[in-house]
């Protein structure tokens, strides 16, 4: 059963372990993949697959509004970068990176 997260639960926007963007995403978080199209691995199931060009030029009209906004690349770096520029010019959502990316994300769901 899905739920959604309480706002007053949430950590402040900002770096997250894969641990707590499950939490999220159980709450109805939305994840989003700034990788570019052509990059492996495929993005995690129920992504968004938003490059961060895209997103960075103005494609944030593509993202709901009405929950967390979970960003993730390969390892983390781009976005965090992507979370920090889209924190500062749009107060509206709350955006959150993956430590790690989608290798980390893949290997925490591996070891159950």
């Amino acid at each position: 059963m899905s739920h959604s997260t309480e706002p007053a639960l949430l950590k402040p926007s900002g770096p997250i372990s894969v641990e707590y963007a499950l939490f999220l995403q159980t709450g109805g978080a939305q994840l989003v993949d700034v990788r570019e199209l052509d990059e492996l691995p495929p993005p995690i199931e129920g992504a968004l697959r938003i490059p961060l060009g895209e997103l960075l030029a103005g494609a944030t009209d593509k993202l709901p509004t009405h929950c967390p906004i979970l960003l993730y690349c390969k390892l983390g770096p781009r976005s965090e970068a992507t979370r920090r520029r889209l924190s500062a010019s749009d107060s509206s959502r709350r955006y959150y990176s993956i430590t790690g990316g989608v290798m980390e994300w893949n290997e925490c769901i591996s070891q159950g």
